[in-house]
């Protein structure tokens, strides 16, 4: 029966990985900063849709086909 009470004890053991679940999203978030700087300048393009559409509004620019 003593050997069968040193089952319980690993118990305590697995509430450890639950406090180092913490530092690990902490991981992730530092790996979002860098990619943040270089996604800005696509999402600009993407937030001012207006370069591209200012096309789109403006046929009168291609004028050129018609003549």
């Amino acid at each position: 029966d003593a050997p069968t009470v040193e089952l319980p004890e690993p118990g305590p053991p697995d509430l450890e990985p639950e406090p180092r679940a913490a530092p690990v999203p902490a991981d992730p978030a530092p790996l979002a900063w860098p990619v943040e700087p270089p996604g800005e300048e696509p999402t600009e393009t993407a937030l001012r849709p207006e370069e591209p559409t200012e096309t789109a509004l403006r046929p009168e620019e291609p004028p050129s086909a018609d003549r």
